[in-house]
């Protein structure tokens, strides 16, 4: 696959002029696991991923899109891209047209009775959700939070958390994550 996620991220690493040691080094793998997923004979870790992403200066997104059209300043909802992380139980869809700015915005739905994810996630930045429809709860460290359509919330940077649709409807809602981190 010539246009795979490993592809991607040689191509980048070459374009900014780092070797796979430097790169490898700095993201905390192995020589020889970077190869292979630059080969793509394995895939990496979501936090692998966000770690090379970092070393490459790029958010994890970058790698996971079908295609990078970075003059485009609309999304139409028929063209979003859809990305459905590891660890995570839902699909999100990529509102911000380029992964290049300081901030990305997601969509996501959740049937009621799922949660985004099994054990509460971190990631770096920082995000602020609106609830477009139904009812989620909030899962964080020390405390629980339902928030209903029309409410939003604000997470500080590597808050770990975790998202419950405790209606009896599909709940949706928008996130907005500064910078790129996705």
């Amino acid at each position: 696959m010539p246009n795979g996620l490993g592809a991607k991220i040689r191509e980048l690493r070459q374009e900014k002029g780092l070797t796979i040691a430097e790169v490898a080094d700095q993201a905390e793998l192995t020589v020889s696991m970077l190869s292979q997923v630059e080969r793509e004979i394995v895939s990496p870790s979501i936090s692998s991923l966000r770690r090379i992403a970092a070393v490459l200066n790029v958010p994890a997104f970058y790698f996971l899109v079908e295609e990078f059209r970075p003059d485009e300043i609309v999304v139409r909802r028929e063209e979003r891209r859809t990305y459905h992380p590891s660890g995570y139980n839902t699909t999100f869809q990529l509102l911000t047209p380029s992964l290049n700015k300081r901030i990305e915005t997601i969509y996501f739905e959740l049937p009621p009775g799922e949660a985004t994810c099994e054990t509460p996630m971190a990631h770096e930045g920082e995000e602020s959700l609106t609830v477009t429809s139904g009812r989620l709860q909030v899962v964080l460290p020390d405390q629980e939070i339902v928030l209903e359509t029309g409410d939003s919330i604000y997470f500080d940077r590597y808050l770990p958390h975790k998202l419950i649709n405790v209606g009896e409807d599909t709940a949706s809602a928008i996130c907005a994550i500064s910078p790129p981190s996705f």
